[in-house]
């Protein structure tokens, strides 16, 4: 959940990137949106004993940022979207890193064996 929530941070408060968010509702002057962040990792095939294990402690993490009442970055108030591909298949990792920044995550957390296409994908997009 530190690694998370530092990434989170890093990420939002980054000079160089420009964060896509949702705003998802607003309680008097102060509006709540939505920080997508996406994890590629292997739920079935080769590498899912360590991607299920690691795909639930995301999940967790997300879930209690959100129970919490999200996060605030200068003044603004964010909650997680969590946005998952299954990663099972190496072929397809960079599919789904691609798929992540398409929906406006920031962060895509990753784990396989086709770091290189993945991080291809990830760095032109400004993501971390």
């Amino acid at each position: 959940m530190v690694i998370i929530t530092t990434l989170i941070l890093t990420s939002a408060c980054s000079t160089k990137t420009t964060t896509t968010t949702t705003t998802v509702k607003t309680t008097g002057t102060q509006e709540t949106k939505i920080f997508h962040i996406g994890a590629v990792l292997p739920m079935s095939g080769w590498g899912s004993s360590f991607g299920v294990p690691a795909m639930d402690g995301i999940r967790l993490a997300v879930s209690q940022i959100n129970d919490a009442g999200g996060f605030t970055v200068q003044g603004q108030k964010y909650i997680l979207q969590l946005h998952e591909y299954d990663g099972g298949d190496p072929d397809k990792e960079a599919a789904g890193a691609t798929q992540m920044v398409q929906a406006g995550c920031k962060i895509v957390l990753y784990e396989g064996s086709s770091g290189e296409a993945v991080q291809a994908v990830t760095e032109a997009a400004k993501s971390l």
